[in-house]
């Protein structure tokens, strides 16, 4: 069954920056999926398509029936409760308890009060970080920090668990065991798109992985290898447009 579909998806960012270029893919029901290229080839910007915190320039996103372009204001804010989002620019609130964190996020959607209190300790004990849940953010590890990011994502019960550079920040060994975490909630049955230039971890994973190179889709693999070899090309490329540049202006 399509979880998530987008058609020729074009995004354009004022003046004239194109963030992506015709995208085309679909992503199944319970599949976990990397986004994969150089910083700056748009995985950030298709991710945010999909919640619709962006709207595409032209083309369509659609996600489990629905299409971002067709949401009334009414309805864009009950369409992202489909997503738990992970985002490096989304931290946790520095003044609140990790389970404050949570029940922030239980409020903030409109949940049952009476589900609040079950829900945020069943998910503390999913990411392994109950005895945390009274302590603030600059009391916990790295590895523990990004345990209650997952949890703040995952409390809303969403359906689907994006997740944009989750391990940016995490040395490898705290990578690992994240990135293993969250293996064991996709096999529950929920759907996960990870943006990575984690290389080695992608590769480990052995997952799907789409590789964007300027904006454009040049990779899907179901062997799970990040392809070292585009990445090359991309450099490669932009190295020749350097000198090219250099010289152009030189002559002038």
């Amino acid at each position: 069954m399509k979880e998530i579909e987008l058609k020729k998806v074009t995004k354009i960012y004022s003046p004239n920056i194109m963030a992506l270029e015709e995208v085309s893919l679909t992503i199944e029901q319970g599949e976990f999926v990397f986004l994969t290229g150089q910083s700056g080839c748009g995985k950030t910007t298709l991710l945010k398509l999909l919640s619709a915190q962006l709207m595409p320039t032209s083309g369509e996103v659609w996600a489990r029936g629905h299409c971002t372009s067709e949401l009334t204001h009414y309805q864009v804010p009950f369409y992202r409760r489909l997503f738990g989002i992970m985002q490096t620019d989304m931290g946790l609130l520095k003044e609140q308890t990790v389970r404050q964190n949570l029940e922030f996020a239980m409020y903030a959607t409109e949940q049952p009060v009476d589900l609040t209190k079950r829900r945020v300790e069943q998910t503390l004990r999913t990411v392994g970080i109950p005895s945390k849940a009274g302590h603030y953010p600059h009391e916990l590890s790295g590895g523990e920090a990004a345990r209650a990011l997952l949890a703040r994502a995952l409390v809303t019960s969403p359906k689907i668990l994006v997740l944009d550079e989750p391990t940016a920040n995490l040395d490898s060994s705290a990578s690992w065991d994240l990135m293993c975490l969250v293996d064991e909630i996709n096999r529950m049955g929920l759907t996960v798109i990870v943006a990575s230039h984690d290389r080695e971890l992608v590769t480990i994973m052995k997952k799907r992985v789409i590789t964007f190179v300027d904006g454009k889709l040049v990779g899907d693999s179901k062997r799970g290898v990040y392809d070292i070899g585009l990445d090359d090309a991309s450099m490669a490329r932009d190295m020749v447009l350097g000198r090219k540049r250099r010289k152009w202006f030189g002559k002038k």
